[in-house]
């Protein structure tokens, strides 16, 4: 606050930043400081969440990161659409696919997930999106056609 009233400059935002203390993160290839190109990390993807629980948490984080969030509840016209580019199936936790979804949804997800499968794609954890965020790339994270335990 000093600096504000005493119009010596603004604080340098580098002197703010946290420790990262994440074990599945390098810690030599991320960082918190602020890099334009998060904005649009995820644009021209769009992001199938396959209950309305894990859309209204992951959502906003998709469209700050220029991505398009769509709840897919239950059986759409054309499958091609989890396939094609720029496509993301959110992966549903497994006690929110199993617990608190009617059998028509589940029958829907065990759907998606065979349909993946044939097209050699998977899907995605929540963790990915914030992992895309803090490495600033889609290479590894948040890519259907990258098998997540492989690198």
């Amino acid at each position: 606050m000093s600096s504000y009233t005493e119009e010596s400059g603004k604080p340098d935002p580098d002197q703010f930043l946290p420790v990262i203390t994440e074990t599945q993160v390098e810690t030599h290839e991320v960082s918190f400081k602020v890099v334009p190109k998060r904005r649009n990390i995820f644009q021209g993807m769009k992001f199938i969440f396959l209950n309305e629980k894990q859309f209204k948490k992951m959502n906003l984080a998709v469209e700050l990161g220029g991505g398009l969030p769509v709840l897919l509840e239950e059986k759409w016209q054309k499958d091609t659409m989890l396939v094609e580019k720029g496509s993301v199936v959110m992966q549903c936790e497994p006690n929110q696919c199993t617990q608190m979804m009617s059998q028509d949804s589940n029958n829907w997800v065990l759907h998606v997930q065979a349909f993946l499968r044939k097209h050699k794609k998977h899907m995605i954890q929540d963790a990915e999106i914030g992992f895309a965020v803090l490495y600033c790339s889609t290479e590894k994270h948040c890519n259907p056609n990258k098998d997540s335990g492989k690198y």
